[in-house]
């Protein structure tokens, strides 16, 4: 009897960037390969959002004196309970070295694969608005990277082209993972470090 062949699959990973590490704060994207390629993170494609600062409703800029929005850009909560109205909006990049200087990338956490093939699940990524929405997010918090990042996977789970994930618990999961992926990190900066979602 011959074996059945393995349907093509793609390996996922949520890539975690240091906004501010120290207090737990990260910028996520994901990041797909085909699951029978080891990656190289120096050209990586990243499936993400980001924020820059929204105009209010006269059409004039918001007065953001008070705040640097440079350094806010893609912050969760702003300084001195300071709200800045976000515009998200899609931000995806192919080829990108996540050893740059320019990045503070802490590693990445490797979700289960998708039985699922590789161009089909960046298709279905790339697909994903930006904004939103009628999308709730967890305990009230504002949209996020992160926020996004979660709507992405609980759309292929409800899709039925995903295992199911606790999504109840995922966010606080990945952010102890990027936490111990942070520590990793500083102790060798020039190897990427990974950890598995289990």
């Amino acid at each position: 009897m011959l074996a059945r062949p393995r349907p093509e699959s793609a390996s996922i990973y949520i890539i975690l960037e240091a906004l501010d590490a120290a207090l737990g704060r990260f910028h996520w994207s994901l990041a797909v390969f085909p699951s029978d390629t080891q990656p190289d993170w120096t050209r990586v494609d990243l499936f993400q959002i980001v924020d820059s600062e929204a105009d209010d409703t006269s059409g004039q800029p918001l007065d953001t004196t008070s705040v640097n929005v440079e350094s806010a850009s893609h912050s969760l909560s702003l300084p001195n309970g300071v709200h800045v109205p976000r515009v998200w909006h899609l931000e995806h990049c192919r080829d990108v070295d996540l050893f740059a200087p320019e990045r503070i990338c802490v590693g990445a956490v490797r979700l289960p694969d998708a039985d699922f093939p590789y161009k089909d699940l960046r298709g279905f990524i790339e697909e994903q608005e930006a904004e939103q929405g009628d999308s709730t997010t967890i305990r009230g918090v504002p949209w996020s990277c992160a926020q996004w990042v979660m709507r992405v996977l609980t759309r292929l789970i409800e899709s039925g082209l995903y295992e199911e994930l606790d999504m109840n618990h995922f966010y606080p999961k990945i952010q102890t993972l990027g936490t111990a992926l942070t520590g990793l990190q500083s102790g060798n900066p020039n190897e990427m470090h990974i950890l598995h979602f289990v």
